[in-house]
């Protein structure tokens, strides 16, 4: 509401699919569009941690007790970053992994515990669009692309990408998002 804003783009990767739903719901009359970028898209009443596999929910909170004073995920793998994000997340290019693992660092716990409480259940939804990364092997993303792609009210699109493409396919991710801004 600061400046005004409307006709917004919200664009949103992995556990971030969860604030832009909340924030859509809260003003859909400003949002435009939602782009879910192989992002969580969570049901009223879940969050992030109802949405992923049981073995790295436990994995999150142990690390947040033992390293994050009980409210930090210091990281999201017990494998260092270093070895983790080129491998699992195929960032190669070294210049690219310099950037990105210098910019890392810790999560809050609630960002992944805090449920969305959706308000505006009878609201019309503003556009809503899945990028699936194909590259990025995710049954909980498979599952909202595959109910994108059988639902009128998305669209969907397939990048030849990993988890990452902001980093990793920047050009092809934004010919994307350029052509959803000019679908409006």
């Amino acid at each position: 509401m600061f400046e005004d804003l409307d006709q917004v783009i919200l664009t949103a990767s992995s556990s971030a699919g969860a604030v832009a739903t909340a924030v859509a719901d809260r003003m859909p009359e400003r949002v435009q569009q939602v782009v879910y970028v192989d992002a969580f898209v969570p049901a009223d009443g879940q969050c992030v941690l109802d949405l992923i596999p049981p073995d790295r929910r436990e994995l999150m909170e142990l690390q947040a007790r033992q390293e994050g004073d009980g409210w930090l995920v210091p990281r999201i793998t017990p494998t260092p970053w270093e070895e983790f994000v080129p491998t699992a997340w195929q960032v190669i290019d070294e210049a690219d992994l310099r950037w990105m693992l210098a910019r890392l660092g810790p999560t809050p716990l609630g960002h992944f515990t805090e449920s969305i409480q959706l308000r505006n259940l009878d609201a019309p939804h503003p556009r809503r669009v899945y990028i699936r990364c194909a590259r990025w092997p995710n049954a909980s993303f498979d599952r909202y692309a595959a109910a994108a792609q059988a639902s009128p009210a998305w669209d969907c699109y397939q990048l030849d990408s990993s988890h990452l493409p902001y980093i990793t396919n920047s050009d092809e991710l934004g010919d994307i998002l350029l052509k959803l801004a000019r679908l409006g």
